[in-house]
């Protein structure tokens, strides 16, 4: 009786050491399944992760290696809205630097419409608020050459544009995509002057009066934007985008313009403008 309890003592510690070792190797030997798309944010993106697969590993080999994030045309269309919060730089060209304000503060809405991996469509308004600046003007800061000393005004000025865009998407990561904009906006100046002060020389008056007077084409302007889209969920996300609008064709408009040319003042006022953007976005589909 003591001999085969010793016996079975040492059968089950042999029997406790082979299942310990069919184990180990069982997991040295383990192969994970089929590789399945992972949708994080709607059923045509894919968390596309490099997979280091071994050439005799026939399920391995089939899946994606390479980001594609979405597959081909929607089926349907994907649209979104967002609001961004903007800061322009819309500087004056030449004398006329100093006669308006640098830095506008503004917002943009929008709707974006998705209807292929890489495009999408948006169309917006963007809108700054309304700045007021005053203007001074002494001897020795002559203005095109004109002695405007004692002439002061100021001007009201907002930024309005809607926009028609045309965005192309590239994933980067599974959530974060970039993007690249290009588009046409209608640039709307809205500025009001009033005169506080004339010129001590009365015979100026022509100049300054066309200065108080002047209001500025409304024309169509190129536009161009890069940045990132950043997914927090499957329909909100994050946008921050860079641009730049050809603003700089923008002319004066009406009897100042005659004036202005007859006088050489330039009749463009302002540079390209420069922004940044950030916003929220909510996605539908």
């Amino acid at each position: 009786m003591k001999q085969y309890r010793k016996y079975s003592k040492q059968i089950k510690r042999i029997l406790f050491l082979t299942a310990a070792l069919n184990s180990f190797s069982a997991l040295a030997d383990y192969k994970p399944s089929c590789y399945k798309p992972y949708t994080y944010r709607d059923p045509h993106y894919v968390d596309c992760r490099p997979i280091d697969c071994p050439p005799q590993d026939k399920c391995c080999q089939q899946q994606p290696t390479a980001c594609n994030c979405l597959w081909g045309w929607y089926d349907g269309l994907s649209p979104s809205i967002g609001v961004d919060l903007k800061v322009t730089h819309f500087g004056g060209r030449r004398d006329w630097h100093q006669q308006f304000p640098k830095v506008y503060p503004g917002a943009n809405i929008y709707v974006d419409v998705r209807f292929h991996q890489f495009v999408s469509v948006e169309l917006g308004y963007e809108q700054s608020t309304r700045l007021v600046k005053s203007n001074n003007f002494d001897a020795k800061t002559p203005f095109f050459g004109f002695n405007l000393d004692g002439f002061a005004y100021t001007r009201r000025i907002d930024l309005k544009m809607p926009h028609l865009d045309i965005n192309f998407h590239s994933c980067m990561m599974s959530n974060i995509e970039f993007l690249a904009s290009f588009g046409i906006g209608f640039l709307f100046v809205d500025m009001r002057q009033t005169q506080v002060k004339g010129p001590n020389d009365p015979t100026r008056s022509f100049i300054t009066n066309s200065i108080v007077d002047m209001r500025t084409e409304n024309r169509p302007v190129p536009r161009a934007r890069l940045g990132a889209m950043v997914y927090l969920s499957p329909n909100i996300g994050v946008r921050a985008l860079v641009g730049v609008d050809g603003t700089s064709q923008v002319r004066v408009k009406g009897n100042p313009y005659i004036v202005f040319s007859n006088n050489n003042v330039a009749v463009k006022l302002f540079q390209d403008s420069f922004y940044a953007s950030l916003g929220l976005f909510l996605r539908f589909g």
